[in-house]
């Protein structure tokens, strides 16, 4: 990635080295400079009277300094002010802020890079086992599972309070986060929990009114949501989706791509019903929504850019379409893309296809669903960049990104087809952002991928290449 500046006059009248190797992009504000490394690291050079170089001061820089460490995955350089993208998908921001220009809410400038969640499509893996269990999930950067005593269990990234303990302290081990715990599901920086008495609770971030509590004020403990009624409960990127037991569905939060459903771009602090019946399931992706009808048609809607929506376009919607006529059994959504699962076992795939995660051989994107496995298969799930299948042998299989491990197969390398990665004894498995979880028939919970906030709840931060790495008993047992 190459960005050029505002026009300033050279300096030097022919190319000079300043970096002899290890840079991967270089971007140029009028009076700056920012190199990306390989490594991950930025380094920023030049004129910084807004602290637009990212390293917490204003002195002007006539040499690069470094000033993040790692984990930069794409940075930009503007006028006065930068910005980045890191590898927890934040967008981080400094410099000049006079216009608004680094969407912070306010206009005051920024003295050092202050980051916030990324606007726009973000992971919503789903559980794979169907709205009455869920009982063990990988979200975006943390896990939840239900143990066999019925209660919630957590552990990985809290920095919004999601999970609902008044903190938002990073557990790095499972800790118990809600009694008599029915379904739940994990968003962006939100969750979502259905009651066995069918009434829904939510934590988190709210600035969309994705809790459906009525406000869009943060909550660190849970709020009720919906008092009865509800069976199975999804969380999107900033919306969630719930099902009731009349067969409606409801929806809250975001809806600038209309992933609502509801025929508007309106945001919704309270949940609104948006399809009268006749729904047997739902998955709320990250800026989509897709519903299961009990005749096993899907319906979807919402942002639709790599086709996601599996309705053969590329163009979002804001209501609820049918793209598969009937047989269709279990949906999962990754960041960009839809996996479905039909009754005869066979797996469909839709959507971007970057890094081989539809798992049909390519990395083209696809507009339509295209069959990806013929038969066997009991259960799927997508994460951001990757997939898992699980087949009615027990055995489990990855396509897709594989940079931390996240695929199980002992290696990082991505996989545009799906490779076994467990030979038998899985019951269900779960993929998140950059990490995965199993559940075998051992009762233990396996775990690969990346782990830089627990997430694995191994008890440290350490990343597992290969679900053989690590196995422990799964938590809550009664």
């Amino acid at each position: 990635m190459v960005s050029t500046g505002m026009g300033q006059p050279p300096q030097k009248k022919l190319f000079v080295p300043v970096f002899n190797d290890g840079v991967k992009a270089v971007s140029t504000g009028v009076l700056h400079a920012m190199v990306l490394k390989q490594d991950g690291s930025l380094w920023a050079a030049g004129n910084n009277n807004y602290g637009q170089l990212g390293d917490k001061t204003k002195t002007r820089r006539k040499v690069f300094v470094k000033v993040v460490d790692s984990g930069v995955k794409e940075m930009s350089a503007g006028q006065d002010h930068s910005e980045l993208l890191n590898d927890k998908n934040e967008l981080c921001v400094t410099g000049y802020n006079g216009y608004g220009q680094l969407g912070t809410g306010g206009t005051a400038t920024v003295v050092g890079f202050k980051c916030r969640p990324r606007p726009g499509p973000i992971i919503k893996p789903r559980t794979i086992t169907g709205p009455s269990t869920d009982a063990q999930r990988a979200d975006f950067l943390y896990t939840t599972l239900i143990g066999e005593d019925g209660n919630l269990y957590v552990t990985g990234y809290n920095g919004y309070g999601h999970f609902g303990d008044g903190t938002t302290t990073a557990p790095k081990k499972f800790k118990k986060a809600m009694s008599d715990v029915k379904t739940a599901d994990g968003g962006y920086y939100h969750l979502t929990a259905v009651k066995k008495d069918g009434s829904v609770w939510a934590a988190g971030y709210n600035a969309y009114g994705q809790l459906g509590d009525g406000t869009s004020t943060n909550r660190k403990k849970f709020v009720k949501a919906i008092d009865k009624g509800v069976v199975h409960v999804s969380a999107g990127y900033h919306h969630s989706a719930a099902m009731k037991q009349d067969g409606s569905l409801w929806a809250a939060g975001y809806n600038a791509y209309g992933q609502l459903g509801d025929g508007t771009t309106s945001n919704r602090k309270v949940f609104v019903k948006v399809i009268s019946d006749g729904v047997k399931d739902v998955c709320a992706g990250s800026y989509t929504t897709l519903a299961i009808k009990k005749d096993g048609s899907l319906w979807s809607t919402g942002y639709n850019n790599y086709g996601q929506l599996g309705d053969g376009t590329a163009t979002s919607k804001k209501y609820f379409m049918q793209v598969i006529n009937g047989g269709v059994m279990d949906v999962s959504s990754g960041q960009l893309s839809t996996m479905v699962l039909k009754q005869d076992g066979s797996v469909w795939a839709t959507g971007y296809n970057g890094y081989g995660q539809l798992g049909d051989g390519t990395v083209t994107a696809r507009r339509g669903f295209v069959k990806v496995i013929s038969d066997g298969v009991k259960a799927v799930s997508s994460g951001t960049n990757h997939a898992m299948v699980l087949k009615q042998d027990g055995s489990l299989w990855a396509a897709g990104y594989n940079n931390y491990g996240q695929l199980g197969d002992k290696t990082t390398t991505t996989r545009k087809g799906f490779v076994k990665v467990v030979d038998s004894g899985v019951k269900e498995a779960s993929n998140g952002a950059s990490h995965s979880v199993l559940l075998n028939d051992k009762n233990e919970l396996c775990v690969t991928g990346y782990n830089g906030y627990g997430q694995l709840g191994t008890g440290n931060t350490a990343t597992v290449v290969g679900f053989n790495k690590k196995c422990y008993p799964r938590p809550g047992k009664p």
